[in-house]
């Protein structure tokens, strides 16, 4: 019967799902009961009948960790091949690890603590402020804040479209719309100008 050597020598061994370890199987005609032996036989028998009828899960290890049966400490979040694409490619790992030299302009320290700042979205930001205070009828306490935001909604607007031929890169047409941030920036965003509209 066969039976696991683990951590005795022999090559180093590697799976589909990239474990990496000191196993091999060898074979002991005295291991193990008759009826074990008996078991392993026909149970090999099965195999050798079906073994073309399924493939085999090259995902067992995801499979058992979504079944519980398995830690989720043992899967990979990302395939080894991903490793291996060229440097052309966009999704290749080397672009994912240069926005760690960027993290540190996302943080700064306010008075109660460390804050990150994913993006400066403020029209949205002030837009959804605006409806929060008209929702909870208390404009008449908010009332210059009410007056700054319009001002600021207002000074949002993008007013002119892009420069030169801006369809030959693939931009719409900007002029009358809001930006997720400031005017400058350009880009109308959707969303952006139909929260804005609704609290101008």
């Amino acid at each position: 019967m066969w039976k696991l050597k683990v951590a005795e020598g022999g090559p180093w061994l590697k799976s589909g799902n990239n474990h990496i370890g000191r196993e091999t199987w060898e074979f002991d005609p005295n291991f193990g009961s008759n009826e074990e032996r008996e078991a392993v036989d026909s149970a090999r028998q099965e195999f050798q009948k079906n073994r073309f009828r399924t493939r085999h899960s090259s995902d067992i290890l995801a499979r058992m960790q979504v079944l519980g049966v398995f830690e989720w400490s043992g899967l990979n979040p990302i395939p080894p091949e991903f490793f291996l694409l060229p440097s052309l490619v966009p999704i290749q790992p080397d672009a994912f690890k240069r926005h760690l030299a960027r993290v540190a302009d996302f943080l700064w320290v306010g008075e109660d603590g460390m804050k990150v700042r994913v993006c400066a979205g403020q029209l949205w930001d002030v837009a959804f402020a605006v409806r929060a205070i008209l929702a909870c009828n208390i404009a008449d306490e908010y009332g210059s804040t009410l007056k700054k935001a319009h001002d600021f909604i207002k000074a949002s607007q993008i007013m002119d479209n892009p420069s030169g031929n801006f369809s030959r890169k693939f931009r719409h047409v900007s002029k009358g719309g809001w930006a997720f941030q400031v005017a400058d920036q350009g880009w109308q965003v959707s969303d952006c100008t139909a929260e804005a509209l609704k609290v101008r």
